[in-house]
């Protein structure tokens, strides 16, 4: 850990202990009195301690600037969705047929949709025995609007109200890559037709 020692003739550097130059052989110690070879050596010591908490104090620095970022985008992302109180918001889910064509139609009223990336991903619907989770893919997407604070969303699909009206409860899942949001609907708005 001792400072090299330059070669004051050739330029090139050597072991702090070295009494010549291993290139040129020149004397390279040079002649300091043991106080001040003490205080030189002290001083090389602190400045590589120095070099090393300043690497460390940007390294930690970096590493919360990330994680401060990610909380931020995270936040962003997740939004007003993750502690929405039940009570905060209005809800029902109507579930009801057309040529043979089973709409779940969807209202939810009093959650700001502008605030979060999440989107409507499926229903669940549950009983005592069971659950059963709807959602759409590629060929049947939800067709969503999102108007004047009210968020509707329909999705069309095959299976008949006679299976699916043995359900007594139902959520809705929101979700954005991997952060989900579920909130309940009241079973009073859970509407079969």
């Amino acid at each position: 850990m001792s400072k090299p020692i330059e070669c004051k003739k050739c330029g090139k550097l050597n072991k702090a202990d070295a009494p010549v130059c291993w290139s040129c052989g020149s004397d390279i110690q040079p002649k300091l009195t043991p106080k001040e070879a003490i205080h030189e050596e002290i001083k090389y010591r602190h400045e590589v301690l120095h070099k090393r908490h300043v690497r460390r104090f940007w390294i930690f620095t970096f590493i919360a600037i990330l994680v401060t970022f990610g909380f931020v985008m995270v936040n962003s992302i997740y939004g007003v969705m993750r502690d929405v109180n039940p009570n905060d918001y209005v809800s029902s889910v109507q579930i009801y047929t057309v040529d043979d064509k089973t709409y779940i139609d969807i209202e939810i009223e009093g959650i700001n949709m502008n605030q979060t990336s999440l989107r409507i991903k499926s229903i669940i619907l549950s009983n005592e025995d069971t659950t059963l989770e709807i959602s759409g893919n590629k060929d049947i997407e939800w067709d969503v609007i999102y108007a004047y604070g009210i968020f509707r969303a329909r999705l069309i699909i095959s299976t008949p109200v006679a299976e699916l009206d043995v359900y007594d409860t139902v959520k809705v899942k929101f979700s954005y890559m991997f952060f989900s949001s579920i909130l309940p609907v009241p079973q009073e708005n859970l509407y079969f037709e």
